[in-house]
């Protein structure tokens, strides 16, 4: 509980004063024995009790009477759980933000947002209390920023929403960091979030190590969770997604897919106007949308023959949530994709072969390189999206080659060599790349199938459907076990990884511990895995070929590190989305905006949805698709990601006019009101006998 007055409980000591003048009218009195007293005082001992006890509650209710006055004029606040918040100065105030695109849905009465009731939660809130330091941290940037009011905290243009995606277990690393360094004697932390899954990764986030790391913090450190999980069923978010320019010098075409949502599934058939602007031509399009989705395949828009480098933007209606309603696209001639295989025996890889060379769809142009290690000097990767190597680890020029490739935001497939796989005495090389090595073999009595996968994004992840991919079909007999800090997007059964990924600064690298040959797994005959895993690599090491990049908004991460906690275990909260290093792009604080939204701020570059120009390059800044999922975490979900921490949660909706602390005066003064009516109720005087 606290007070708006507080200096006025400095008048609680004058609940005594009742019982300072009963004790003084007992000091008035003195007894004197007198023998003709004696026999009344005898015959009113059996009512002497009753009498006391009756004093006894007179004065009890003066007491609370003068105390229920004092607490009313004093002002207390309370509303239940944040009544919790004791009185007087926190040394630190943190607040963490959520300005992810879910956060800007809006109330449909008051048109008011999450984020921006969220805010003025905080501002009611908070203005009671008093806090030597103010802290942010939010999640499109989540490093601590420290404000001298909280009034300049929360009319920050920091506080505005974007479409980056947040990243909370860097946010909970950012404010380890802080407590860390600064050591304050007593912190709250306020957390403002509509608890979307794809924001807080409960699933793959290092919440284990995050959780310890505060318990041990040596001063106290206390939650306030301000959850608004409340989903819009109306709302829809639009997608753009595969714009490619087809055609030749004579005609060109746009073409894309256009994919609607539906927050929940609706009954029947809902057709939805989307509006598409490229250059000066517009045009309109409907998509029905069935049971919350809707998909436009292969939607082609004819342009200016003189046009091989352009952008454009499609809108819905508006809704309930202006962020998902928009999308920017460029689209430029598609690049070659080339892929180089390098390879002990041509026969071993002949599946990944064929998988490079079919194409992805129409505009694709499938350049594919076969090359054994006696030739592989003679290479130039300098143009290859992917490249695939089975066998021994490059070392010396080669090992720098790919490592520039990868630099480059290219792909990279790294195979184990097949005597590896059939002879133990060829494993625990000492050749590493990228922090891993080869070590040994398993080879199996009886084959086993991959238990786990990356479903949810990466290679492995199910298509726009919803349809996961069979990598359970697979069956392994033979494969080769890796060291090194990677992080597993298939495992098999007993734990080992079947395709996993290096953790490196840039580019793409992969190990595939097995190989699709018979005697080593059904990798082959069961092909639909490899293909899709095969075209998506070729997919995001091509991105940085071409001129026209699809970027999808991400935080500002200080660097790598802040994706782990300090003490050195692995986070899996990566954002699979290439930084503009890997796309050949120069710094954001120098693209020029060509379209942006409306709720641009110019010092966020590559925050918000938009059209910029970075060098020769066209860059379209649009949400992550993580954003369009609308699952929100479970109150057990969210209690076991703060397990053992000291934290209250408070739950709201957008546009919601109450109050997080809300004075209880009136209890106060009704409680004198009792009392006083109760003290006089008692001191009525005994009814006297008839004679």
């Amino acid at each position: 509980m606290s007070f708006l007055q507080p200096w006025l409980l400095l008048a609680l000591p004058l609940v005594l004063v009742p019982i300072i003048i009963h004790l003084v009218n007992q000091w008035r009195y003195q007894t004197k024995p007198w023998a003709a007293m004696m026999f009344l005082l005898a015959a009113k001992s059996m009512h002497r009790g009753l009498a006391k006890l009756r004093q006894w509650l007179i004065l009890a209710m003066r007491v609370l009477a003068i105390a229920g006055l004092i607490l009313a004029i004093s002002r207390p606040l309370t509303s239940g759980i944040v009544g919790l918040v004791t009185g007087g100065r926190i040394d630190t105030t943190i607040v963490m933000l959520d300005r992810s695109p879910s956060m800007l849905q809006q109330s449909p009465s008051s048109r008011e947002s999450k984020l921006a009731t969220g805010l003025r939660q905080l501002r009611q809130t908070l203005s009671t209390q008093s806090s030597a330091r103010w802290i942010l941290i939010d999640s499109a940037v989540p490093t601590s920023q420290e404000f001298e009011s909280l009034d300049a905290l929360i009319d920050s243009p920091v506080s505005l929403g974007t479409s980056a995606i947040g990243i909370w277990p860097a946010m909970f690393q950012s404010a380890l960091d802080y407590i860390h360094i600064n050591r304050p004697s007593q912190t709250n932390i306020w957390i403002c979030s509509d608890m979307r899954q794809g924001d807080w990764q409960a699933d793959r986030g290092p919440w284990p190590a995050i959780r310890e790391a505060f318990q041990k913090l040596s001063s106290p450190v206390r939650f306030f969770v301000l959850t608004y999980p409340e989903i819009a069923s109306s709302n829809y978010a639009l997608s753009v997604e595969q714009v490619r320019l087809v055609g030749d010098a004579d005609h060109y075409e746009v073409v894309m897919t256009i994919r609607v949502r539906r927050n929940t599934p609706n009954q029947g058939t809902e057709t939805v106007p989307v509006q598409i602007a490229i250059g000066s031509g517009h045009s309109q399009v409907d998509v029905d949308v069935i049971q919350g989705l809707g998909e436009l395949k292969d939607h082609r828009i004819p342009i200016d023959s003189s046009t091989t480098l352009g952008w454009g933007k499609a809108w819905i209606p508006s809704d309930v949530n202006p962020a998902d309603n928009e999308q920017f696209f460029v689209f430029n001639v598609a690049p070659v994709q080339q892929t180089i295989i390098v390879v002990e025996q041509p026969e071993l890889t002949l599946p990944f072969q064929i998988a490079c060379e079919i194409p992805k769809d129409a505009s694709g142009t499938p350049d594919v390189s076969v090359v054994t290690f006696d030739k592989v000097s003679q290479v130039n990767f300098d143009d290859a999206s992917l490249v695939i190597w089975q066998g021994a680890l490059p070392t010396s020029e080669i090992a720098d080659q790919l490592s520039d490739h990868l630099n480059r935001g290219r792909s990279v497939w790294f195979l184990p060599s097949m005597a590896l796989l059939e002879d133990r005495s060829q494993g625990n090389s000492d050749t590493t790349f990228g922090g891993f090595r080869w070590r040994d073999n398993r080879m199996l009595e009886s084959p086993i199938k991959p238990t786990t996968w990356r479903s949810d994004e990466g290679l492995l992840a199910s298509t726009q459907s919803g349809m996961a991919l069979p990598v359970g079909e697979i069956l392994v007999s033979r494969y080769a076990t890796i060291e090194g800090e990677t992080m597993a997007l298939a495992t098999l059964e007993g734990g080992a990884p079947l395709l996993a990924k290096l953790n490196i600064e840039r580019g793409h690298a992969y190990v595939c511990t097995t190989l699709p040959v018979d005697r080593a797994s059904t990798m082959a005959t069961n092909g639909i895995s490899l293909f899709v895993a095969i075209q998506r690599s070729i997919e995001q090491g091509g991105i940085a070929l071409g001129n026209a990049i699809a970027y999808t908004a991400i935080p500002k991460l200080r660097g790598a590190n802040d994706r782990q906690p300090k003490d050195g275990s692995r986070s899996e909260s990566s954002v699979a989305t290439p930084t503009t290093s890997e796309l050949n792009l120069t710094a954001v604080e120098t693209w020029h905006p060509i379209a942006v939204d409306d709720r641009f701020v110019s010092n966020e570059l590559g925050l918000h949805s938009g059209v910029f120009e970075s060098g020769a390059k066209l860059v379209a800044v649009n949400r992550s698709p993580a954003e369009d999922n609308p699952e929100s975490l479970s109150e057990t979900q969210f209690a076991q990601l703060l397990h053992g921490l000291n934290y209250v949660r408070i739950e709201d909706s957008a546009g919601s006019n109450k109050s997080i602390q809300q004075e209880i005066w009136r209890a106060f003064l009704l409680l004198m009101i009792l009392a006083l009516l109760l003290e006089a109720l008692i001191s009525l005087p005994r009814k006297q006998l008839a004679k």
